[in-house]
């Protein structure tokens, strides 16, 4: 069997939704014909050793050839369970769970006993020197890829920051791969591959009305009538701090994941923002306590739809991709991912930036007192795609 055909098979799971609402869940009993389609979408691929000083590169002519993006500086041994995010359970296996960042979560199983995803991860270098005992989060570094790269570039958040729910792939000595088997344990020597599809909709923008039951809807490059997906059942008012925001700049994604969409309102390198949550979500154990504050958007899908996990906010289409280079460099030539995604906002009728906000970092602080209004005079939220050619 071909070296090329090999990789083929390989990625016959790499899909993104392409249909508003499209189960999230993909078979992988692909016929010859559909195997070939799929390859055919692949855009880059990011392949990572988890070894000690082993190499993080990027292929975007299938794997045949791979430039450095940076290395590793401690592998994964274990997997995180008891500690993952609760939305992680609504990923799919042998799938990016979350990209952000400050982190990519990579989920290979599910534990019924604590009703928690199997998850490791993938974290920047300022994660070498964080107190571990401080940070208010899933951390567990011995379930964690630490590299050298910076937060909020490279894959996390700059160029080659992958798609919520992109494909991940063990790779074998002989050049094929497989999806990641049940609550799969990351063992140092081990190579994975990340697969990042090009986009195949038709999203323009999706739209948040900031009050309550406002339409969430999405336009397209085909057609000026807006598409009515959802509604807003707790409009946002205010910013908080969350975790991760520093590597963030105003009007970017921080974070994507099956139950979060997190976006700044500050510089690179202060702290401010807010989220956008599913119905559901907003009701588990993480989230019951804090979704009826100013910093929390709460939405939820039309017609009784499960918006938890689903496209196309919490599931196959947005990353935290916001870098200048995208439109810059000639070297990022690609037209099919998004270059850059924006978010803004409207007042007073009309369209303008995300305003910049600056919290308090120190968490043991309490908000200054502007932040629970900040955002009281916002109308809407819009998320911004770069049209495909």
């Amino acid at each position: 069997m071909s070296l090329a055909l090999l990789l083929l098979i390989a990625i016959s799971a790499a899909t993104a939704n392409t249909a508003i609402f499209e189960s999230k869940f993909v078979s992988t009993e692909l016929t010859t014909e559909e195997m070939l389609r799929i390859y055919d979408k692949e855009l880059f691929r990011i392949k990572i050793v988890n070894d000690y000083d082993g190499e993080i590169s990027f292929s975007r002519n299938h794997g045949k050839t791979f430039k450095k993006l940076g290395k590793v500086l401690t592998p994964a041994a274990d997997l995180s369970i008891q500690k993952s995010y609760t939305a992680s359970k609504w990923a799919k296996n042998s799938s990016v769970a979350a990209a952000a960042v400050n982190s990519i979560h990579i989920r290979t199983g599910y534990d019924a006993d604590t009703e928690h995803a199997a998850i490791f991860s993938i974290l920047p270098k300022e994660f070498n020197n964080i107190n571990t005992d401080n940070y208010y989060s899933y951390l567990n570094l011995t379930s964690a890829i630490l590299t050298d790269i910076k937060g909020g570039s490279e894959i996390f958040g700059g160029k080659f920051s992958p798609i919520l729910s992109s494909s991940v792939f063990l790779m074998t000595d002989d050049y094929t791969a497989e999806s990641l088997p049940e609550k799969y344990m990351p063992k140092p020597g081990d190579t994975f591959a990340i697969i990042v599809t090009k986009r195949t909709d038709n999203i323009k923008e999706i739209v948040f009305e900031n009050k309550i039951d406002g339409r969430i809807y999405i336009n397209t490059t085909d057609r000026k009538r807006e598409t009515v997906i959802g509604k807003v059942t707790h409009p946002i008012s205010g910013i908080g701090r969350f975790e991760g925001g520093i590597y963030a700049k105003q009007g970017q994604i921080r974070a994507n994941h099956n139950g979060v969409i997190c976006i700044s309102a500050s510089n690179y390198g202060d702290i401010g923002g807010f989220q956008i949550i599913p119905i559901e979500h907003s009701k588990s154990s993480e989230m019951v306590n804090d979704s009826s504050r100013p910093q929390w958007m709460v939405v939820e899908y039309i017609d009784g739809i499960e918006t938890v996990g689903e496209f196309p906010l919490f599931y196959g289409l947005l990353s935290p991709v916001s870098n200048d280079s995208h439109i810059t460099d000639k070297y990022w030539g690609y037209t099919s991912l998004q270059k850059s995604i924006i978010v803004n906002i409207k007042k007073n009728g009309k369209w303008e930036k995300m305003p910049k906000f600056s919290l308090n970092k120190d968490l043991s602080l309490p908000l200054q007192e502007f932040a629970n209004s900040a955002l009281a005079d916002v109308e809407a939220i819009r998320i911004i795609l770069p049209e495909i050619n």
